[in-house]
C-alpha cells in the first residue's frame, strides 16, 4: 500500500493513461504541428529533443506516478463521475493558476500554454475517474 492508503494498481493505471493521454494530444491527430510552432522548434531542435526523450519519457511518468498518489489521495467518490470533478477541481485551483503565474513571467507563448494546460485538464479529469474506482 501507499501513502494515504492509496493503491498501486490505480495509480499505475493513472499514470499509463495520462502517458496514452499525452501521446494522443501531442501528436498530429491533435496539437503537435500547432505546439511546435508555438514554442519554436525547427526541425533541428527537433532531433536534438528526440535524443532527450526516453530520459524526459521517464521523469514524466515518475510523476504522472506522484500525480496519481496526491490525486487518489484527494479523490474520495465511488462514481467515475465524482472522481472526474474532483481532478477538474484540483486543476483548477491547484495546478492551473501555479503554471498562469509561471506564464505571466515568462516568454511562452500563451497558445503553447493553452495546449499544455488543456492537457494537463484532461489528464487531471481522467485520473480522477480512474482514482475514484481503483485508487
Amino acid at each position: 500500500m501507499l501513502p494515504f492508503g492509496v493503491s498501486p494498481v490505480g495509480v499505475v493505471m493513472a499514470a499509463v493513461v495520462t502517458f496514452l493521454i499525452g501521446m494522443i494530444w501531442y501528436s498530429p491527430i491533435l496539437f503537435a504541428k500547432p505546439w511546435m510552432a508555438l514554442n519554436g522548434y525547427t526541425p533541428d531542435k527537433l532531433v536534438e529533443l528526440k535524443k532527450g526523450a526516453p530520459k524526459a519519457y521517464g521523469i514524466s511518468f515518475l510523476a504522472y506516478l506522484l500525480l496519481g498518489v496526491g490525486i487518489a489521495a484527494v479523490v474520495r467518490f465511488d462514481s467515475p463521475l465524482g472522481g472526474m470533478w474532483t481532478g477538474v477541481q484540483v486543476w483548477t485551483f491547484l495546478v492551473m493558476p501555479v503554471s498562469l503565474t509561471a506564464l505571466v513571467f515568462s516568454d511562452r507563448r500563451l497558445g503553447a500554454w493553452l495546449i499544455d494546460a488543456g492537457y494537463q485538464l484532461v489528464y487531471f479529469a481522467a485520473m480522477g475517474a480512474i482514482l475514484s474506482r481503483w485508487g
